[in-house]
């Protein structure tokens, strides 16, 4: 069992919970988190050495939407979902946030034009069930970096940064909101 608050969506386990029944940031009586009513938080892993996703975003800047491939979670995934892009390698990070636009499903098509940018034609012929992801925010120039996550005390905790085999991972809506953050601090710089 997990509660959340109803004013700015911090998750707390049972064991916060049992300490204290208010919000640590703003004071509001904790609520259980019912596991059907609530959002998802989800991080969508890209992996360059099987897709250019790098090359693509380049080719296509003002693309606002795209097909994701669901291969864990698929149960779970719901279109309004919100979804954290996370490129693997060197250059890793988040690259991008979203919202899930559909349900899983293998009738989800993807653009035919990403099929040039497979380095492994074998990927295009499997057939994943896929959602549409619409962008929230693109930061393919300036990504949050895997090493500015491992020194964050809310996103060391992203589950990629310990297994990074896979396509979806789950994340809290406290690590949600700890990206949504950052980037908000990043616009107000410019």
């Amino acid at each position: 069992m997990s509660y959340i608050c109803p004013k700015c969506k911090k998750e707390y386990s049972h064991q916060e919970f049992s300490g204290n029944k208010f919000c640590t940031d703003c004071g509001s009586c904790l609520t259980a988190a019912s596991s059907r009513a609530r959002q998802g938080h989800w991080l969508f892993q890209a992996n360059p050495s099987k897709l250019r996703i790098l090359d693509w975003w380049k080719d296509h800047p003002d693309a606002e939407a795209m097909a994701w491939s669901v291969r864990q979670h698929q149960k779970s995934i719901r279109k309004g979902d919100n979804v954290v892009i996370w490129v693997s390698g060197p250059r890793g990070g988040v690259y991008a946030t979203a919202e899930a636009d559909s349900n899983p499903s293998r009738s989800v098509k993807e653009d035919p034009g990403i099929r040039d940018y497979y380095t492994d034609r074998i990927e295009t012929l499997k057939i994943n069930p896929r959602i549409w992801i619409r962008y929230t925010n693109r930061l393919f120039t300036e990504p949050i970096r895997r090493e500015e996550c491992e020194k964050d005390p809310v996103l060391s905790g992203l589950r990629i940064l310990r297994q990074s085999q896979g396509t979806n991972f789950p994340i809290t809506a406290t690590q949600w909101n700890r990206i949504i953050e950052i980037i908000g601090s990043r616009e107000g710089k410019r």
